[in-house]
């Protein structure tokens, strides 16, 4: 009752059939179990694509986004993110929906690792940092978002803060984060020793 993957199955299966009307109930219900479905949304957002084009499918997921129940859940707008992340001429329209995804819910892990892989990917450190620095405490727990930050400063060559933000994640009580700490301050060592002997 509380999972929504049997009611996409089942819409995945009247789609099949040709039975649209189901298929869009069986959708709506998997919302409705799981606001913060990423999957759900994206199959509802493909779904609508399909049978009604892209503006109108966009137009309709924002809709039901903004409904009371949904108004929390950065889920419908890292789905929309989704279908524009995957090229350059498409990344601005990406960064527009996922930054409507931190707006909804600031601390939400996957939506700041989608904003922060697009800001990334188009050369926007300064924002990758500006929008991770205050979920520090949540590096500890995720690698993912522990990697795009120390990507960002490493970048950016901010050795103060990389070797206070890996001094940091190697205490975590995290196994992955841990030893994402401790290969990354043995990556440093290695660069700055290359550095001093070049000098030398």
């Amino acid at each position: 009752k509380d999972n929504p993957y049997p009611s996409l199955h089942l819409a995945k299966l009247f789609r099949e059939k040709g039975e649209l009307d189901k298929e869009r109930e069986f959708t709506d219900k998997a919302i409705a179990i799981e606001p913060a479905n990423v999957d759900a949304w994206a199959y509802l957002t493909n779904m609508l694509r399909d049978e009604k084009g892209e503006d109108v499918a966009i137009k309709e997921v924002e809709e039901l986004a903004a409904a009371p129940v949904n108004a929390k859940s950065a889920a419908p707008y890292i789905a929309l993110q989704g279908f524009y992340a995957g090229t350059e001429e498409t990344r601005d329209k990406a960064i527009a929906f996922a930054k409507k995804a931190t707006e909804r819910a600031p601390s939400d892990p996957l939506a700041l690792l989608c904003l922060s892989a697009l800001y990334g990917q188009a050369g926007r450190l300064e924002d990758v940092v500006k929008l991770l620095a205050p979920h520090e405490t949540m590096m500890l727990q995720d690698v993912r978002i522990a990697h795009n930050y120390f990507e960002a400063l490493f970048q950016g060559r901010d050795l103060n803060r990389i070797t206070a933000l890996l001094n940091k994640l190697a205490a975590s009580p995290n196994r992955e984060v841990k030893q994402f700490a401790i290969e990354r301050s043995r990556a440093i060592q290695q660069m700055l020793q290359q550095q001093q002997q070049a000098l030398q």
